[in-house]
């Protein structure tokens, strides 16, 4: 075989592989237990508003531990009239937050209408996980940076993580928070966003 052939062949052979690391899936690396941002502490914005609706954003992960057959973020927006006669908060629900996009997840609540259209708003957050057989799982947390209703801020500690303890998969560091032996369970509620002690105008 003259030295040209044996020089053409060994191109080709160069070229394929290139083109198979360049055609090659990306490996992605889930069941990692970060189902919010852990590396954030300012992972989930102030409440804003967007489309005359309350909205927020939330980082989101979504990668559950390995062994659970699901987990999701979410979040329940309450709202409260200026007035002073006005002393209760008046619950929109629970609802789970959207598939991210680039990694970010915006939620929005509902219009109110008629003449309910302006007040003061909170957002409760949590987090579920469930399983088709019982697991027992740690919620794991940080300190988030929350700017309460009075406008000044406050660190609270959220759940964004979970470590399965069953199968020893997920995350195992950052602050433990609540451990429980079920087939689902909810991390504890917090209120991880307002509008800052503002009145806010939606729909």
């Amino acid at each position: 075989m003259n030295q040209p052939t044996v020089l053409r062949r060994l191109g080709s052979g160069v070229i394929a592989l290139l083109l198979l690391a360049v055609l090659a899936p990306t490996v992605v690396f889930a069941a990692d237990g970060e189902i919010g941002d852990l590396g954030d502490t300012d992972s989930i914005t102030d409440l804003s508003v967007s489309g005359g609706r309350i909205t927020a954003r939330i980082d989101y992960t979504k990668d559950c531990p390995g062994g659970l057959t699901g987990c999701e973020i979410q979040v329940n927006f309450r709202y409260k009239c200026p007035e002073a006669w006005c002393l209760g908060w008046t619950s929109q629900g629970w609802r789970t937050i959207p598939l991210p996009v680039s990694g970010v997840s915006t939620v929005k609540g509902n219009c109110n209408g008629g003449q309910d259209t302006e007040n003061y708003w909170e957002m409760d957050y949590r987090v579920r996980w469930w399983a088709a057989v019982q697991k027992k799982v740690t919620w794991k947390g940080e300190n988030e940076l929350v700017i309460g209703a009075s406008g000044s801020g406050t660190y609270k500690l959220i759940a964004e993580g979970a470590f399965n303890v069953t199968n020893q998969t997920g995350i195992s560091g950052y602050t433990s928070i609540e451990t429980t032996t079920a087939t689902a369970d909810f991390s504890p509620a917090v209120i991880a966003a307002t509008s800052k002690g503002r009145v806010y105008t939606t729909c």
